[in-house]
């Protein structure tokens, strides 16, 4: 490697896991008559990464630590904050590991695929935007701009689709029907005799009465005995 070359390596380590634009790599080569074909160089040989025009981080084999997802997030589209399932995830509230960072804009839904992963953007009404927002602060020490717990919560409420949350009723009815598939799974068991199968009907919820009625389907074709005692 010449010299010239080592020295804007070791310069570019210098920019850490933190992304960068056009206008630092612009300066970086300030001294060269042509730095965007230097640039392109760099681009296939795999020395920097382009998430987006204009947008860039280091190669894998110069960063000496992960590039923080969230803080991606908020500069690759904008303005978002990262909330929904990865702030819920982040914060302990689902179970679920969360692959794809999940933010809220008040521009346009999109869904961004990066050499870094995938990155989607639901779309939040402006008057609804800028409360509840706070900074976090990753293990490189960059800061971004993440959703509360509570305003993860209320996103997801406001942002899941068929979901009639106009009042503390219509909340409660929906979490009760989760709790109502939940008994139905724990009163719809199986009962086998011979080659027909048999279910406790709830008589209330649509999956239940379909399960009860292809057992009943089999039960007539099979012939089965009735249960005994």
């Amino acid at each position: 490697m010449q010299k010239s070359e080592f020295s804007f390596v070791k310069r570019l380590r210098a920019l850490g896991s933190t992304p960068f634009g056009h206008g630092v790599l612009m300066s970086l080569l300030a001294d060269y008559r042509r730095p965007n074909d230097k640039i392109a160089s760099w681009l296939a040989a795999g020395v920097v990464v382009a998430l987006r025009r204009g947008l860039y981080v280091l190669g894998p084999d110069l960063q000496d630590r992960p590039v923080s997802m969230p803080l991606v997030a908020n500069l690759l589209y904008g303005p978002s904050y990262v909330s929904l399932d990865s702030a819920l995830s982040h914060y302990g509230l689902i179970p679920e590991g969360v692959v794809t960072v999940t933010s809220v804009t008040t521009r346009r839904t999109r869904i961004c695929t990066t050499p870094l992963g995938l990155f989607t953007y639901a779309h939040l009404p402006a008057a609804l935007y800028s409360p509840g927002i706070c900074q976090a602060a990753h293990s490189d020490g960059t800061f971004y701009l993440m959703a509360t717990p509570a305003k993860a919560l209320c996103d997801k409420v406001v942002l899941t689709r068929k979901l009639q949350a106009t009042s503390v009723q219509a909340c409660s009815n929906f979490a009760g029907r989760f709790a109502h598939r939940r008994r139905c799974a724990a009163q719809c068991r199986y009962r086998t005799i011979g080659s027909a199968q048999l279910a406790t009907r709830c008589g209330t919820c649509r999956p239940c009465k379909k399960r009860w009625r292809r057992c009943h389907d089999n039960r007539s074709r099979a012939n089965a005995v009735a249960l005994p005692a």
